[in-house]
C-alpha cells in the first residue's frame, strides 16, 4: 500500500518529469531552448555537467572541519569544500533550499558554467519501518502520506517546474527499496 501511495504522489505531482532525461547529440547551434516534455531516461544523466558545490556543505567544511586541522591540511580541505555533491532533502523544511540552489545554478550556468542540480528526495513517511535507524519526520498514522504529497512532493515539483533550463537529477527515497518490502514485517500501527 505504501508503495502505491508513493508512486501515486510522485505521478500526481508531476515529479516523474524531473527524473534524469536522455541527452541527445550536441547541436551545431549555440542557442538552447527549454522544453517541458520528458523523454525516456537513457544514458548517463550526469554527462556533460558538473556537480554543484552547495554552500551549506562548503560552510560545514570551513567552519567545522578546517579549524581543527593542521595548516598543512587546510588547502586540501578547502579544495574538498568546492566538491559538488547531492543535497539531501530529508525534511520538509529543507525543500526551499532547492529553489535557492537552483537559482544559483541557473545564474552560474548563464555565466558559462555547466552545473546540474543533484538532490536526494528522502522524507518518506515511516521510512525506517520502526527500526529506529533513520526515522523520518512523517508518520502514516498522523496523516503522513497526505503531508508527504502536499507539503513535500508537490512543493519539490513546483520548484523543479520553475527551472526547465537547469539539468536536475534526483535520487528518490534511497532506503525505499529496503523499507517498503519490510513494511509489512516491522510497521505496526497503533
Amino acid at each position: 500500500m505504501l508503495s502505491n501511495i508513493l508512486l501515486t504522489a510522485a505521478f500526481a505531482a508531476g515529479l516523474t518529469n524531473a527524473l534524469p532525461q536522455a541527452t541527445g547529440a550536441p547541436k551545431a547551434s549555440s542557442t538552447r531552448t527549454a522544453t517541458t516534455t520528458a523523454a525516456a531516461a537513457a544514458g548517463n544523466p550526469f554527462a556533460g555537467k558538473d556537480f554543484y558545490a552547495n554552500p551549506y556543505y562548503s560552510s560545514e567544511v570551513h567552519t567545522l572541519a578546517m579549524p581543527s586541522l593542521p595548516a598543512s591540511l587546510k588547502p586540501a580541505a578547502s579544495a574538498v569544500a568546492k566538491v559538488g555533491s547531492f543535497v539531501w532533502m530529508d525534511t520538509r523544511a529543507k525543500v526551499p533550499t532547492m529553489d535557492t540552489y537552483l537559482a544559483d545554478i541557473k545564474a552560474k550556468n548563464t555565466a558559462g558554467a555547466k552545473l546540474m542540480g543533484t538532490f536526494v528526495v528522502y522524507d518518506l513517511p515511516d521510512r525506517d519501518c520502526a527500526a529506529l535507524a533513520s526515522n523520518g519526520e512523517l508518520k502514516i498514522d498522523e496523516d503522513g502520506a497526505n503531508k508527504y504529497k502536499t507539503e513535500y512532493i508537490d512543493k519539490i515539483a513546483a520548484i523543479i517546474k520553475k527551472y526547465p533550463d537547469v539539468k536536475i537529477n534526483l535520487a528518490i527515497e534511497p532506503d525505499c527499496k529496503y523499507s517498503i518490502p519490510l513494511l509489512h514485517f516491522t510497521y505496526m500501527p497503533k
